[in-house]
C-alpha cells in the first residue's frame, strides 16, 4: 500500500506541477507568443512537455 500512494503522491505533483506551467504561459504575452511563433492551441502540448517529458 505505501508504493501505491507515493506513486499517487507523485501523479498528484506531476499534475499540479503541470497545471502552473499550463498558467504561466496561458499569462504570455501575445507579441511573445508570436515571436514564439506559438498559438494558444499549442500551450497545453507544451506544458505536457515540459512537465512529463517527449
Amino acid at each position: 500500500m505505501p508504493a501505491l500512494l507515493r506513486t499517487l503522491k507523485a501523479r498528484l505533483s506531476r499534475r499540479a506541477h503541470y497545471e502552473r506551467t499550463l498558467s504561466e504561459l496561458r499569462r504570455m504575452d501575445r507579441a511573445v507568443m508570436n515571436d514564439l511563433d506559438l498559438t494558444p492551441e499549442d500551450l497545453p502540448a507544451l506544458a505536457h512537455k515540459a512537465v512529463y517529458g517527449a
